[in-house]
């Protein structure tokens, strides 16, 4: 997908290109408050088990829907954040969960950020 993306025009610092990856499915954006709202033991997963949480009907959806992730791309606001880092191990990314820890108190301080592109739980492994 990231070849098939990068050769379309980027205008505006990539914005249109986002959305419409956003808008088709091919990037699902990790939902804050659900993110804040799991107990400190929690390990992030992977999309596909997300995405099954989903489907199962739980609320508030740990994913933003393909509409609400464009949405917020597209009021170019800082409410979309991003996340990368060097990996701690492959699998699990964030064994002690010391990074999630750290996030979960950036996102309480930086309210404003309500959804988050984190490529495990963002895009399929």
């Amino acid at each position: 997908m990231a070849a098939r993306l990068g050769r379309r025009e980027a205008p505006q610092g990539g914005r249109p290109v986002a959305v419409g990856a956003v808008r088709a499915g091919h990037i699902r954006l990790l939902r804050s408050a659900w993110l804040i709202q799991q107990p400190d033991e929690y390990r992030l997963e992977m999309r596909q088990v997300l995405e099954e949480r989903e489907h199962k009907g739980e609320t508030p959806t740990p994913l933003m829907s393909p509409e609400e992730g464009a949405a917020l791309f597209r009021c170019a606001d800082r409410r979309v954040g991003a996340l990368t880092y060097g990996l701690v191990s492959v699998s699990p990314p964030d064994p002690t969960g010391a990074r999630l820890k750290a996030l979960r108190r950036a996102l309480l301080q930086l309210n404003y950020i309500v959804a988050l592109f984190w490529d495990q739980s963002s895009l399929y492994q």
